[in-house]
């Protein structure tokens, strides 16, 4: 019981935005003690909870770091927040860790809003098939987002949603093989 509540108790500081540099310390050793505290339930309320991108990105490097396979539909929701995918590529090497696919949403939120670094992170996932496409409701609302990238984009978007759109058009056409299913 006294480990529980010291736990939570390090949890509870660890949400302290006074503290970060206590929370960096903390998330960075968390795959030394993985019967320790940091659980990747708790890793992943941190995660959710945080405003720092650092602290973020610290806690998806150690979900991925406890091999915690629950982080990656975590991580992912990150990234597919639009104020968070400027920062997301950390965010997305974790993933990438984790062995996890992209949801389709959470790349296109990159592509669109994304630095030169996560926008190739993404790409990378995109060029590993590891961009999940089976939920795809509609394939052009799909490929006209990354159009409109091109047209009111600049420097690397545009490349990044240049060859989006080139990997992506065909997969996502009606009758592709791989049309609705993860790629």
């Amino acid at each position: 019981m006294a480990m529980e509540r010291e736990g939570s108790q390090d949890i509870a500081l660890a949400l302290d935005p006074g503290n970060e540099d206590g929370t960096l310390s903390a998330l960075r050793h968390a795959a030394d003690d993985p019967e320790g505290p940091w659980q990747p339930a708790m890793i992943g309320t941190l995660l959710g909870k945080t405003t720092s991108n650092r602290v973020r990105n610290a806690a998806a490097v150690a979900l991925a770091d406890l091999n915690a396979p629950e982080g990656a539909t975590l991580i992912a929701a990150q990234v597919a927040r639009p104020e968070v995918a400027a920062a997301s590529g950390t965010l997305l090497y974790a993933l990438d860790r984790l062995g996890a696919a992209l949801p389709l949403d959470a790349f296109l939120t990159v592509i669109e809003h994304g630095s030169f670094e996560a926008r190739a992170e993404a790409l990378e996932l995109l060029h590993a098939d590891r961009v999940d496409l089976a939920d795809v409701r509609d394939p052009g609302a799909v490929l006209n987002r990354l159009e409109s990238v091109l047209v009111s984009g600049s420097g690397d978007a545009v490349d990044a949603a240049a060859e989006s759109l080139v990997v992506l058009a065909p997969r996502l056409s009606p009758g592709s093989a791989s049309s609705g299913s993860r790629s």
